[in-house]
């Protein structure tokens, strides 16, 4: 595992973030900037694994680790921030034409805020 992990960092550029797993002592470890990215671009805040459900305090560890470990790939996004805004209108269908705007909207401003390598 541990040779995995140094060859996973080092080709990562950092290391990698963890999600808990429901039911399982090993956590789901993901590419932060690439999870970000497919959080912010889905607009569907969950472990891509499992389909389980984020928190906002995960959403904000990630946050933490995209800001400690790629600040200059990171931008000004927030998946906390995002998390927060579809938890406040989450009374919305999420087939609703105001949905889609928020969602291209949002997908827009990942495009300028994320500037991968």
């Amino acid at each position: 595992y541990q040779y995995y992990h140094t060859l996973y960092c080092q080709c990562i550029r950092g290391p990698p973030f963890g999600l808990e797993a429901q039911g399982s002592a090993n956590k789901h470890y993901f590419d932060a900037r690439f999870l970000g990215n497919f959080l912010l671009s889905s607009c569907d805040f969950i472990d891509p694994v499992n389909r389980r459900g984020l928190t906002y305090e995960e959403c904000q560890a990630l946050d933490e680790h995209l800001l400690r470990h790629h600040p200059r790939e990171c931008g000004e996004a927030s998946v906390a921030d995002a998390f927060a805004l579809f938890e406040k209108h989450g009374a919305m269908s999420r087939d609703s034409e105001e949905v889609h705007a928020v969602r291209r909207e949002a997908t827009a401003v990942l495009q300028h805020l994320f500037r991968f390598r």
